[in-house]
């Protein structure tokens, strides 16, 4: 009895330990490559091997790394997939991986609405005062769906960015009976080093994927 809870325990351990591994998953799709902090990923990854004698410019690092990944990814899938209903029997799925490094470029939701006299906001993500609707817009869920959003080659897929945008303009045009419109978009920034976070610098950054919504479409 003891051999075998021992096999059941190292079959269990297998199984959650090459779920949660990092997976190309998505990152197979070489246009979400072109995000800065998968650029300087590449860059620095790049930098290291020539400092131990092995120069590759950060192109040819990013096929090499793509043909290992595509071989990963099978290797990866085929040990799990025996593992197919023990996860879903006993809700072991891990759709939360490791994180491979850390996101230098991070986008921000920012949801605003104009009452006839310019823009005020209603949601930035993680702001203390911005909150509207931050129960659903702060769902664990949510967030993931949101942080896929602010990638560029995620925004134009599948229409669940402007989905998102419409829910939005729907629950405003609720909230907010004078609003004329709503407005969703990104600001994306370079992270600050530790000394400039300490001395009180605001990150600086660019707009990107701006929706306008006018609001009496929904009442």
């Amino acid at each position: 009895m003891q051999h075998l809870r021992a096999v059941l325990l190292a079959l269990h351990v297998f199984a959650v330990t090459a779920m949660a591994l990092p997976s190309a998953g998505s990152g197979l799709d070489r246009a979400a490559w072109s995000n800065p902090t998968v650029q300087e990923e590449f860059a620095a990854w790049s930098g290291r091997l020539a400092s131990v004698g092995i120069p590759m410019d950060p192109a040819r690092l990013q096929d090499v790394a793509y043909g290992f990944a595509v071989g990963w990814h099978r290797v990866q899938s085929a040990a799990i997939a025996p593992f197919g209903p023990y996860y879903r029997l006993c809700g072991t799925a891990q759709s939360w991986r490791m994180f491979v490094a850390p996101h230098r470029h991070p986008a921000l939701l920012h949801v605003d609405i104009d009452r006839g006299d310019g823009w005020e906001p209603l949601y930035v993500a993680r702001s203390s005062t911005a909150t509207w609707r931050r129960r659903q817009l702060d769902q664990d869920r949510m967030r993931s769906a949101i942080f896929r959003y602010g990638w560029k080659a995620w925004q134009g897929r599948g229409g669940s960015y402007e989905q998102l945008g419409v829910w939005l303009a729907k629950q405003a045009a609720h909230d907010f009976p004078d609003a004329i419109r709503l407005r969703t978009r990104f600001f994306v920034y370079r992270t600050l080093p530790p000394d400039a976070i300490r001395a009180g610098r605001a990150p600086e950054g660019e707009w990107e994927a701006e929706r306008l919504h006018r609001l009496a479409a929904f009442r």
